[in-house]
Formats: C-alpha cells, sequence, structure tokens
C-alpha cells in the first residue's frame, strides 16, 4: 500500500490531507447526530408536562437534554411570556442557529468531493504525460508496449485515490443535508406543538 501510494506522486498527498479531513468531519457529523437521537422521545415528553400544567417540569426536562429538537423547544419555554410576534422571532432565530450548527462541515464534504477527483485526474494526466515523454525519449525505435502499459498504470493510481477520497464524501454529505432536512421539520413540527400549547394554556378563560 504504501508503495502504491508512493508510486502515485505528489499529488497524492493533497489526496491523503483531503481523506483525513473526510474522515474527520464524518466522525464528527456522526457523533453530533447520534447525540440528537438521544432525545428523540423528549417532545412528546414536553408537550405532556405541558398538557398536564407542568411547565416547570417541562422546563427542567429540556435544560438536561443535548438534543437540538429540545434546544428550540427550550426556546418556546423561555419566551412563551412575551407576546407572539416577539416570541416567534426568538424562536426563529434559535433555530436558525441550530440548523447552522447542524449544516457546519456539509460544506466541507462537499468541496472533497468536488475536487479529489480532479486532483486525482490531474495526477493522472501528468502522470501519463511523464510516461508518454519517457518513450519518446527512449533510444529503442521499436514501442515496448510493457513500458507504456507501466506508465499508464501508475498514473492512474491518483484517479484511484481520488475517487476513494470523494465518494464516501460525497455520499455523508448527502446524508447529512437529510439529516438536517428531517431535523428542520422535527423542530417546526414539536416546536409549533407546544407554542401553540402554550398560548392555549395562557388565553383559556378561568372560572370565577
Amino acid at each position: 500500500m504504501v508503495e502504491l501510494f508512493l508510486k502515485g506522486g505528489p499529488l497524492m498527498w493533497p489526496l491523503l490531507v483531503l481523506s483525513i479531513v473526510s474522515i474527520a468531519v464524518i466522525i464528527e457529523r456522526e457523533i453530533f447526530f447520534f447525540r440528537n437521537r438521544q432525545g428523540a422521545k423528549g417532545p412528546g415528553m414536553v408537550r405532556d408536562l405541558v398538557l398536564s400544567g407542568r411547565e416547570a417540569d417541562a422546563v427542567k426536562l429540556v435544560q438536561e437534554s443535548e438534543s437540538s429538537v429540545m434546544r428550540l423547544i427550550a426556546s418556546v419555554l423561555k419566551n412563551s411570556e412575551k407576546s407572539s410576534a416577539a416570541a416567534e422571532k426568538e424562536i426563529s432565530l434559535e433555530g436558525d442557529r441550530i440548523l447552522f450548527s447542524a449544516s457546519r462541515y456539509i460544506h466541507v464534504q462537499e468541496l472533497i468531493g468536488s475536487i479529489s477527483p480532479l486532483i486525482g485526474l490531474s495526477g493522472t494526466v501528468l502522470g501519463l504525460v511523464q510516461a508518454f515523454r519517457n518513450l519518446d525519449l527512449s533510444s529503442v525505435n521499436q514501442i515496448d508496449a510493457s513500458l507504456l502499459a507501466g506508465g499508464i498504470w501508475v498514473a492512474m493510481i491518483t484517479t484511484v485515490a481520488g475517487l476513494f477520497t470523494a465518494i464516501p464524501s460525497l455520499i455523508f454529505a448527502h446524508i447529512n443535508r437529510n439529516r438536517v432536512k428531517n431535523l428542520a421539520f422535527s423542530m417546526k413540527m414539536y416546536g409549533e406543538e407546544i407554542n401553540t400549547l402554550l398560548r392555549e394554556g395562557q388565553e383559556a378563560p378561568t372560572n370565577d
């Protein structure tokens, strides 16, 4: 493996760096979304607490969770005493902050997926140029097919490396974009539901 890497030429080094960055981002994002899955049942529990009038317990529950959905619900609870317009503005800002955090590094994955094949192709083209140049400078009058084939397969190493770097990065970028869309939907659904319950509770008439 090391021998193949070294034969691939100098452009194998930037591909190595990109692959390391890609792996690091994949691991970091997997940890982030795993933590978000931990709070999957939380919104339903908060809703039940709000319905039973135990808002203090609901606040305590959301504060103990790392879920992004629960963070948004925490903003809903925090701004429940404000006017509807002011509360919606604060909740929207918190939602934007959460989605920005959830979308972090996706552009890096897409960039790696885009430029890695180009770097690999560049290495292959440079390798082919070198192979044909060596063949042209050869003193042998008849073309040596084995010499040419050897130069071509070595040149193709960077293309393979570029594809192996790009494919996982693009796959996880696509997965993470879908995760962000699902997160945005969950935040909107649960946030509006809890906010509506709180507003209805405040507007409910009291019996004298």
